[in-house]
């Protein structure tokens, strides 16, 4: 497996015609940035962070605009639901079921959200290359 640079893979990503083909590397965001994503790829650009109590006036400029937003600390206020929005409570009142694609070789496949949950746990932050 070898390191493929963020700019080959976007590359690639905005150039896809039909059905992906495996991907032969081993993919791994070690020493990625969010500047240099947004400088390799015609579709990657930033998007807004906005607290809650800036929201509304978010949605409306995004309803106007259609710029996508991201509204950051909704975990931190009062009345949070802490008991209904973790993965504990999706497992018991979720989908059994959940359909997930493999990123090298592109296949789908359905598997237990149980197992899904307890894969994303165990798996690293970085996918580790060869010789790492």
């Amino acid at each position: 497996m070898s390191h493929e640079p963020p700019s080959r893979l976007i590359h690639l990503m905005n150039h896809v015609h039909g059905p992906q083909s495996p991907v032969e590397t081993r993919v791994s965001t070690s020493g990625w940035s969010l500047k240099h994503l947004l400088n390799s790829g015609k579709s990657f650009r930033p998007v807004p962070r906005v607290f809650l109590r800036e929201a509304q006036k978010a949605i409306n400029r995004f309803e106007i605009d259609g710029v996508p937003l991201i509204i950051h600390g909704l975990h931190q206020e009062y009345n949070w639901l802490r008991k209904e929005f973790h993965p504990e409570w999706l497992k018991e009142h979720g989908p059994k079921n959940i359909n997930v694609r493999n990123i090298y070789d592109w296949t789908d496949e359905t598997m237990l959200l149980q197992d899904f949950i307890d894969q994303c746990r165990a798996a690293p932050p970085l996918s580790p290359l060869e010789g790492d």
